[in-house]
């Protein structure tokens, strides 16, 4: 049986790239090195000559160098460890059914990071969501992920938005803002009581980062849910939910091969 490949993670501390990759790698139990940056020169130097001379972090290393991979996508990643024999199956979605998927998710009005009030009951019958509810602005993993939905959600599909929702004052959060495209709906839900009403109706652990799917009708179709970020299923196939909810129709919905 063939040896799965070393793997060395060449990151810093506060990159929320590596923190979100790191988060990945230990769901999966995936053995690896980290080497930070910042305080190993060698490793420093490393990075600077695999990414033309930019601190690109992370930069995933097998083997001593037979392949690179640096600042990954979860997807990405996932293909990388298939290749070096590592476990690589992404965590799944849960699919929500009756009657959890015949009324909306609990609403309500909150702030943008600029203060200014908004609810997701503007979307019904308009709009798709994927709502993302993070542990909050100083869990760089959360970030990471936050950033990586941003990315797939982006340019895919004019009929949905993605929604970053956060425990924090609204300044706290515009941090966030500039590193995340301004088409994604960034909101402060301080205290969290808004994300505690969403755990109650999909039965996810209040603590739990969390990634929930709405239909136009604002109803929760499917999800995700961890103990960290690194937990939660691939943007890209939660992307991939949304196209399925598109042109799903009450005649078909049975027969339709939703993903998994």
């Amino acid at each position: 049986m063939t040896r799965p490949a070393q793997l060395t993670m060449l990151g810093r501390p506060t990159c929320e790239d590596t923190a979100i990759t790191r988060s990945r790698l230990e769901w999966l139990g995936v053995p690896f090195l980290e080497r930070n940056i910042e305080t190993a020169t060698q490793a420093e130097r490393e990075v600077l000559a695999r990414n033309a001379g930019q601190r690109v972090t992370p930069t995933i290393v097998l083997d001593g160098g037979q392949e690179t991979l640096s600042e990954p996508t979860l997807t990405a990643l996932g293909e990388l460890l298939e290749r070096a024999g590592h476990p690589h199956d992404p965590p799944p979605a849960v699919r929500f059914g009756p009657p959890l998927t015949a009324r909306s998710l609990p609403l309500r009005t909150l702030p943008t990071v600029d203060g200014e009030p908004i609810s997701l009951e503007t979307l019904r019958g308009r709009r798709q969501a994927l709502v993302l509810i993070t542990h909050g602005v100083r869990c760089l993993a959360c970030f990471g992920y936050a950033r990586q939905l941003a990315q797939a959600s982006g340019d895919e599909d004019p009929d949905s938005v993605a929604v970053v929702v956060v425990p924090d004052a609204p300044a706290a959060a515009r941090g966030w803002r500039a590193e995340i495209d301004p088409a994604v709906w960034l909101l402060s839900d301080q205290g969290s009581a808004w994300a505690r009403e969403v755990a109650r109706a999909t039965g996810f652990p209040p603590d739990d980062v969390a990634l929930v799917i709405l239909d136009r009708y604002l109803a929760p179709r499917a999800g995700s849910h961890a103990a960290e970020a690194g937990g939660l299923m691939d943007p890209p196939a939660a992307v991939e939910w949304l196209r399925f909810l598109g042109f799903e129709c009450p005649e078909c919905t049975e027969e339709l091969d939703w993903p998994t």
